[in-house]
């Protein structure tokens, strides 16, 4: 049985270790700066600090903050390094979040953010590649 073992930085699995970290932080960033700037102000301030809100509050700052707390972590602990030439994979899975939502909201039936909620498709567009 084959081990997916790295052996050096000259791996492959070394490599698509560097360019999957790179993808994650790119989403992570954005993710958490969006939703603490953007979306929190408008999601707390109509949740009280008592039962379920209580609940809403803790899970929605854990949902939003381990995970580039995970990717921090994870890059501080390795030598990988963030590559200049790597941009077009960290942007073209972005470009391929945009169906994705565009899915999302689809089939949920409503918006999965406030901002991005599909009326005028162009504009979600342009406000996603921004």
């Amino acid at each position: 049985m084959a081990k997916a073992t790295i052996k050096g930085k000259d791996s492959i699995w070394f490599r698509f270790a560097a360019i999957t970290q790179e993808v994650v932080m790119g989403f992570n960033i954005v993710i958490t700066i969006l939703f603490w700037v953007v979306l929190a102000p408008l999601v707390f301030k109509d949740l009280s600090w008592h039962g379920y809100d209580l609940f809403l509050r803790s899970r929605m700052t854990f949902l939003h903050i381990m995970p580039l707390v995970s990717s921090i972590v994870n890059l501080v602990m390795t030598d990988m390094r963030f590559l200049k030439k790597d941009w077009k994979y960290v942007f073209m899975c972005g470009v391929l979040y945009i169906p994705a939502n565009g899915l999302g909201t689809w089939v949920a039936g409503h918006p999965l953010y406030p901002i991005v909620d599909w009326k005028n498709p162009l504009e979600t567009v342009i406000l996603f590649l921004i």
